[in-house]
């Protein structure tokens, strides 16, 4: 007899796919459909276990390929899962069709709702297949059919598929999503070999499993790959060899290249059980680690080089010019390779993807010819970006002599820039401008020199080239260059104050790019001018710029948004504000700014975490975070300028004088940002009143600079630091209002009250709706299931809200009375919470409760127990308490049972969980006792841990009933 096969060890829960099984119309036959390796077996196991219906599975072999053999075999479950189950035939020996027929109103009549469950469809012949079609249409809607098999299994998928009988499910929905693969292998987002998982493995269950198990990342699932092809015949494993250079096998792709593969080959390759995805059409995607597989079987051959020449052409013809460059760099084309590259290089700086650029040059420097100087300059660029400056200092040492063609001057201008050496970028910038460089060269050469004057303290001279940038840029009438000019000048007034004409620069800028849809800058201008609302002291302009670009999400925000990020923990930082937040954005954001090649930000971002970190009395954190900045900053050449700022905060942070300090001294003005210098001049009034000669001059200065600046938002997020500094100027009376001011806002800012009208929802028990503590009536019962089911579930798409609050069936009927119940509901609560807005709107085709609204659940108590430890009998009566309390018990769909189920397995183990802690408490041993036997649902598992807990405290004869008690308990239950 078939069983529902046992959980593994660390199975994974595909809650995602659970969901969709659950939420499939009765009628529709849900198939599973492909290689193995994919958990078919272990979703639908998981399936079966979670539903309250009766589960008939039959695990199909060999013999089932005989129609009156499958029927008989089918009967047999049949009767083992349902009792009652009447059968007209006398005789299992009837005919098939009789036996089909006979099971099918067997099932019908039952009363029962029943899966009927068959695993290894590949198995069936074409006999089988028929009648397993002929026996699913004589089904009512309380029966459905389940099936898992591989893509060739003789069952007509598409024509189901086609007339929406079915639910099929292929390799693309079964792959592992990317929280599966964490949760399967323990890794987290920061894990350094993530990008390999995910790139070798592409969410196969099998592979990802096998790193799981602690097998070597990529050779284990390697190894699994080529065993697999092992067992197919040589002739088909020499064809599909030939077949490495394509990512996606179709007969047209096949005819082009000239391989000609064995009959029947696509069934043979689907029941090896090797990664590969059916797209339909025709066309299948085998994944990488197949393709790398068969190209080093390719490689060994000898016709290595001309499969990969004859695809990049063939590549070319189709108009896929990078799968093109990758053949012609395999192939050792280096000509085709270079001019492909040269085209795609400028596109993909553009777009933002730095990392692709850098590994292009990487592999085009393996070419006949070696490093070119074309490749070494684009190579140094992107080592650049990504601060390795050391890599780019080895590189100009092994080539000292290459020829200086403008691309040479801006190369170095910029080499130069990353280091922080202004006078040698103005140095190169100078002399690639005389050099005569083309129009594309001269805007770059005249950015990086207007960079460098300001850097140097030249500001008429950095404004003279700004502007001058900006004509140049308008006369080549080329819109993107003059968007970018204009925020250089924006920086540029930037730096003097001039507010006015800098927000009007940003504004031309934002309008070029958002007139032209140069969408892929948009981001690096919101952030700059979010930047620049920061250093004004207009905090709540820089969220709403940081809100708006996060919300819009434009091309290429991914490399921006963990600078984003950042900023709104800066402007937090400076408010001392949401302090557990930062922490928290900031650990995330720092290693991904790395990782994006944002080096300098990566460091000032450190700085911030490691003052965050001060600010909530974390001094070894604070330290450690320092001590980060301070390796990254020595290792990148970034201006150590900041460092020293912040090691005389940590003195003051740890009571220490600073009066002898020379790290004030020391420090480059010109290397601050705006912030920082003025924080400088509020230290160096510390250091002055520390040594006693604190004047009033010196505080004027401070003064005076802020007034410049526009805003005293240095002097109040300062005011925790110095306020000895402060209260000796408000003795003084020097600025005393100025300084009174800042020392008023000591009083820590709570976060906002959450302000929003409350709707509360009671589902244990009765359930209703309430606001105010007024209850609500709602004039439908399907209004309440509504409310209940989108204040579980959140926003959700019609269709589906149909499918679990009617059963699956979307007839007409239902469609027009959900309509009523979403009117008469939107009604209802806008009556009775008297709010202007739509309470429960319509977005992005999805319905929802407002976010307008504050949503108060019941069940959520339950998540609030799972996260907080139980501490005593009081908590544990509650629990049990909500364990026995029935959810909404009016309410009797599939789904609502599904939640029942869920809540009540998670408080099992939330008890479970603490039933060894609370048992070590002798006072109340008894009571626990108690408590236990009446817990339904515990595993022998918990009863076991319980009676050693009650040995070990001198309870023998307790632990004794306990054992007696619960074999009772279980034998009842087996029974049952």
């Amino acid at each position: 007899m078939s069983q529902i096969p046992r959980t593994y060890p660390n199975e994974i829960k595909r809650i995602h796919l659970l969901q969709r099984l659950r939420q499939t119309s009765p009628q529709a036959i849900v198939a599973l459909m492909a290689p193995s390796g994919y958990g078919k077996t272990t979703l639908l196991a998981q399936f079966a276990r979670s539903t309250r219906r009766k589960v008939i599975w039959l695990t199909l072999h060999t013999d089932h390929s005989n129609p009156q053999y499958l029927a008989r075999a089918l009967i047999a479950e049949a009767q083992q899962v349902l009792s009652s189950l009447k059968l007209v035939a006398e005789s299992t020996d009837a005919p098939a069709e009789d036996l089909g027929k006979d099971l099918a109103q067997g099932l019908n009549s039952s009363g029962q709702k029943v899966y009927v469950v068959l695993d290894r469809t590949e198995l069936l012949s074409r006999g089988t297949g028929l009648w397993l079609q002929r026996f699913h249409a004589q089904l009512k809607d309380q029966v459905q059919l389940l099936l898992a098999g591989y893509e060739s299994s003789p069952l007509p998928l598409a024509q189901w598929a086609s007339r929406g009988d079915a639910l099929i499910l292929g390799p693309r929905d079964l792959t592992f999503t990317l929280e599966e693969m964490l949760q399967c292998t323990g890794w987290t987002a920061e894990t350094r070999d993530l990008h390999l998982l995910k790139e070798k493995m592409e969410g196969w269950p099998a592979g990802v499993a096998l790193v799981a198990s602690g097998a070597p990342l990529g050779l284990s699932a390697r190894e699994l790959v080529d065993e697999r092809l092992e067992q197919l015949p040589e002739d088909l494993i020499a064809a599909l060899s030939r077949l490495a250079p394509l990512d996606v096998w179709s007969e047209q792709d096949i005819r082009a290249l000239h391989v000609e593969l064995p009959h029947n080959w696509i069934r043979s390759l689907m029941e090896s059980g090797l990664p590969v995805t059916p797209l339909g059409d025709g066309k299948y995607r085998p994944h990488t680690l197949l393709r790398e597989a068969l190209e080093s079987r390719l490689f060994h051959t000898g016709s290595y080089r001309e499969v990969f020449q004859q695809a990049g052409l063939y590549h070319l013809q189709v108009h896929q010019e990078l799968a093109a460059l990758e053949c012609f760099i395999k192939s050792q084309d280096a000509s085709r390779a270079m001019e492909l590259a040269r085209k795609h290089i400028s596109a993909a700086i553009t777009r933002g993807d730095r990392e692709w650029v850098l590994d292009l040059c990487e592999r085009l420097s393996t070419l006949p010819g070696g490093l070119t100087e074309e490749v070494l300059l684009q190579k140094i660029s992107m080592l650049l970006d990504f601060g390795r400056i050391a890599e780019v200092d080895a590189l100009l040492e092994q080539h000292p002599d290459f020829e200086k063609k403008d691309v040479y001057y801006s190369t170095m201008a910029y080499y130069h820039y990353r280091r922080g050496e202004f006078q040698q970028q103005l140095n190169f910038a100078t002399e690639g401008l005389e050099s005569h460089p083309s129009n594309t060269f001269k805007i770059g050469l005249l950015t990086y020199r207007s960079i460098a004057l300001g850097a140097l303290g030249h500001h008429e001279e950095e404004q003279a080239v700004a502007r001058e940038l900006v004509q140049f840029c308008v006369n080549l009438q080329n819109p993107l260059a003059e968007a970018k000019a204009y925020v250089i000048l924006a920086s540029c007034h930037q730096t003097s104050l001039d507010r006015q004409e800098c927000e009007q620069a940003y504004l031309r800028a934002l309008y070029l790019y958002n007139k032209h849809r140069v969408t892929a800058r948009l981001n690096e201008l919101y952030y700059n001018l979010a930047y620049t609302y920061v250093d004004w002291g207009e905090n709540q302009k820089a969220l709403d710029l940081i809100e708006k670009a996060t919300t819009e999400q434009n091309e290429n925000f991914h490399n921006w948004r963990a600078l984003f990020i950042a900023l709104r923990c800066n402007i937090f930082v400076l408010q001392h504000q949401q302090l557990d937040q930062v922490v928290h954005d900031l650990s995330l954001a720092v290693p991904e700014l790395e990782n994006k090649g944002w080096t300098g930000q990566a460091v000032n971002y450190s700085l911030l975490l490691s003052e965050a970190h001060l600010m909530q009395g974390n001094l070894e954190q604070a330290k450690l975070w320092l001590l980060n900045s301070t390796n990254k900053t020595h290792a990148t050449h970034q201006p150590a300028d900041p460092l020293k700022l912040y090691q005389v905060m940590f003195d003051l942070h740890e009571k220490r004088s600073i009066a002898e300090t020379t790290l004030l001294d020391d420090i480059d003005e010109t290397q601050l940002e705006v912030y920082h210098l003025h924080r400088l001049g509020l230290l160096r009034l510390e250091q002055a009143r520390q040594k006693g000669t604190l004047n009033r001059t010196q505080v004027e200065e401070v003064i005076q600079a802020l007034d410049d600046l526009g805003h005293d938002g240095p002097l109040q997020a300062e005011r925790h630091l110095l306020q000895d500094l402060y209260q000796t100027c408000i003795q003084l009376n020097w600025h005393a209002e100025r300084f009174q001011r800042a020392l008023n806002l000591s009083v820590a800012v709570a976060d906002p009250v959450d302000q929003r009208p409350v709707l509360k929802i009671s589902a244990l028990g009765k359930l209703e709706v309430q606001v105010s503590g007024q209850r609500v009536h709602l004039p439908l019962s399907k209004a309440e299931e509504l409310l209940l089911y989108l204040a579980v579930h959140g926003p959700n798409h019609r269709d589906r809200i149909i499918d679990a609050l009617w059963e699956g069936s979307a007839r007409r009927e239902n469609v027009d009375y959900f309509k009523v119940v979403v009117r008469k509901l939107r009604s209802a609560l806008q009556e009775a919470l008297k709010v202007p807005f739509d309470p429960l709107p319509f977005q992005n085709r999805q319905y929802q409760i407002s976010e307008q609204l504050k949503v108060v659940l019941d069940l959520d108590a339950i998540k609030d127990l799972q996260q907080n430890p139980v501490q005593s009998f009081q908590d544990l009566e509650q629990l049990t308490t909500l364990q026995r309390a029935e959810i909404a018990p009016h309410l009797t769909g599939e789904w609502v049972e599904v939640l029942r189920q869920d809540l009540q397995q998670q408080l099992v183990q939330v008890i479970a969980l603490h039933i060894q802690t609370l048992a070590h408490q002798p006072e109340g041993v008894e009571k626990l006792y108690r408590f236990v036997l009446q817990i339904p649902g515990l595993d022998p598992e918990h009863y076991r841990l319980l009676e050693e807990a009650l040995v070990k405290n001198g309870h023998t004869h307790l632990a004794l009933q306990l054992s007696q008690e619960s074999s009772r308990l279980l034998r009842r239950q087996l029974l049952n």
